[in-house]
């Protein structure tokens, strides 16, 4: 659905501009008969998943490179951006939700987690903005960063 927003000018004449629709906040799942819910992460949720991925390498940032690179610990990455329905993520035993996620998620669904991660984290955004306030804070742009190098 496409926003019509009505602006009126300095001038009088007013005009009619489209936003796009809202992005989607929450994504929710069916697994083993138990609902989940992924949102835009949390930093105890961010540092989780950089300590999961700790020395991996995705090869080419597709999901099948995705796969590869949780390898065994997909559960343990599901269970970091998945939390119960009705559960305060402080409150999750990521331990214990990764051998549920284990034993009753699909390869399907589990794709689907993180398609809709990406949609919720759009990773080159976040990386853009963090480049932009690291320039900010050094005086340096990304761009004469890499010519002062």
């Amino acid at each position: 659905m496409v926003q019509k927003i009505k602006r009126t000018s300095t001038k009088g004449s007013s005009y009619t501009t489209k936003t796009a629709p809202p992005k989607k906040k929450e994504f929710t799942y069916q697994v083993g008969g138990k609902t989940y819910v992924q949102r835009p992460l949390v930093l105890g949720q961010m540092q989780q998943l950089m300590a999961l991925l700790r020395g991996a390498s995705i090869p080419d940032g597709s999901i099948q490179g995705l796969l590869e690179a949780f390898g065994d610990k997909l559960p343990d990455a599901l269970a970091i951006v998945l939390i119960a329905d009705g559960t305060d993520v402080r409150d999750k035993d990521i331990s214990e939700l990764a051998a549920e996620l284990a034993a009753t998620a699909d390869l399907e669904t589990s794709i689907e987690v993180i398609e809709d991660f990406f949609t919720l984290t759009p990773a080159v955004s976040l990386s853009a903005r963090l480049a932009g306030l690291m320039g900010k804070m050094t005086g340096l742009t990304p761009q004469t960063a890499e010519s002062a190098n």
